[in-house]
């Protein structure tokens, strides 16, 4: 239950160690601080700012499904499936919304098609270390509301954007603590539950599946005897 109530809590914002922000540049940080003051925003009835908070997380699921090719809901019994080409689509997309909601501060972001989730941003091959940027970003000023798109373009923009990650179980944002490799929410046990719901899916905690995973309960058919 309290893992269950913490997911919640990180649906709100964004799980960041300070082990994971610590060598963050405050501009690539400043959008983690924004999202996760949304519980000031809202005693403050700061609308708008909740608005950019709803932004960002919508902006950044869009992201994970693109990257990760995922087969996504659309309308109710409508689904569409990503592909490489609808990957890098969605990727301009969301480059374009990241410039347009960036307004006066001509942000220009252009989406790095060599981009791929495995890339090691510390390696010292230059091919595979851009390869692990997703997006490429000059670097624009900032001012009010629109600082909090520049700032993630930023992040975007940047090594530190290796580090985000979405759990499979609860769909939470989270940067990855350094030395950190799971793919689960850390401090859950969140792969334990996400591993016990897919087995449940794939029935394999029926009672057929038990009897078949039992050797002692096989039936023979006589007639299959000779």
């Amino acid at each position: 239950m309290a893992d269950d109530r913490r997911a919640q809590d990180w649906q709100e914002g964004i799980y960041a160690p300070s082990a994971s922000t610590s060598r963050m540049d405050y501009r690539e940080r400043h959008w983690i601080e924004f999202v996760n003051n949304v519980e000031r925003w809202k005693r403050k009835n700061r609308h708008n700012y909740l608005q950019v908070c709803k932004d960002v997380h919508a902006l950044l699921k869009w992201f994970f499904d693109a990257v990760e090719l995922r087969k996504v809901e659309i309308a109710p019994n409508q689904y569409f499936q990503f592909t490489e080409e609808s990957k890098i689509q969605a990727l301009n997309a969301i480059a374009d919304k990241l410039e347009k909601m960036a307004g006066e501060t001509r942000l220009q972001i252009r989406p790095n098609v060599r981009f791929s989730l495995d890339a090691n941003p510390n390696s010292t091959d230059a091919e595979e270390w851009i390869s692990s940027i997703p997006f490429l970003v000059p670097e624009p000023a900032r001012s009010n509301l629109s600082g909090v798109y520049v700032s993630l373009a930023l992040f975007l923009g940047g090594p530190s954007a290796h580090k985000l990650r979405r759990c499979p179980y609860c769909s939470s944002l989270f940067l990855r603590p350094k030395g950190y490799k799971n793919k689960y929410c850390p401090g859950t046990n969140h792969r334990d539950l996400f591993q016990r719901r897919e087995r449940v899916k794939s029935g394999f905690h029926t009672k057929d599946m038990a009897e078949r995973r039992n050797p002692e309960s096989v039936k023979f058919d006589p007639k299959y005897i000779r």
